[in-house]
């Protein structure tokens, strides 16, 4: 059978089952995290950018500075 998630995909939705122990099967708790990854993952990803930016520009300014 073709399993559509990484290992490291399945330890995610293992961990979100194990989390919602309300959630009653496997596939529920696929759903919980396609939903994630499809609706949520991209704004934790462009936090994570601007983040890095920022950090960067602060760099180059700090770096700027001292020269």
């Amino acid at each position: 059978m073709f399993n559509r998630f990484s290992k490291e995909q399945q330890q995610i939705i293992q961990f979100i089952q194990d989390f919602f122990l309300e959630v009653p099967s496997k596939f529920a708790a696929e759903r919980v995290f396609d939903f994630i990854k499809e609706s949520v993952a991209i704004h934790f990803y462009n936090i994570g950018i601007l983040d890095a930016h920022a950090a960067v520009l602060s760099h180059s300014r700090h770096s700027m500075m001292n020269c």
